[in-house]
């Protein structure tokens, strides 16, 4: 995670949000070039065993483990997503924007990246603008 600088607190919300959209694009092409290296590795991987007769449930296994890497990294993207909204929107520091999300996990006794999710996902389809979403940002405050 990137630390803010305690000189961050009083820039335009213009400078933070761009600083905010930057690390959400750098995030997107990490994890892009993650998905890449990771499949690459598997193909090799299965090949290797293939050559030398290798188990077929390692290979299964590594496809499982790939997969599993996969949604997490997703889940991530997500979660940082909403972070930068909720920075954004409470004018938080990244820290505090976690504290909300695993505040509401835990009423709501679900995972993080699926309040996350929500709450991308309300303010992407326009439905409600962020401040207006119902119990996911609205209630969410600065701990």
């Amino acid at each position: 995670m990137v630390a803010m600088d305690s000189h961050t607190r009083g820039e335009p919300a213009s400078d933070r949000s761009a600083r905010i959209q930057n690390l959400l694009a750098a995030a997107h092409s990490l994890a892009a070039s993650l998905e890449s290296i990771s499949s690459q590795l598997c193909h090799e991987v299965a090949d290797a065993l293939t050559s030398i007769g290798g188990p077929e449930p390692t290979v299964a296994a590594l496809q499982t483990e790939n997969r599993q890497l996969k949604d997490a990294l997703e889940g991530r993207a997500v979660i940082e997503r909403a972070k930068g909204m909720l920075m954004a929107r409470h004018r938080c520091e990244e820290e505090d924007a976690f504290r909300m999300l695993v505040s509401r996990s835990r009423q709501e006794r679900r995972k993080v990246r699926e309040i996350a999710a929500d709450l991308v996902a309300t303010a992407r389809s326009g439905t409600a603008a962020p401040a207006e979403a119902p119990s996911i940002v609205s209630p969410l405050r600065p701990a």
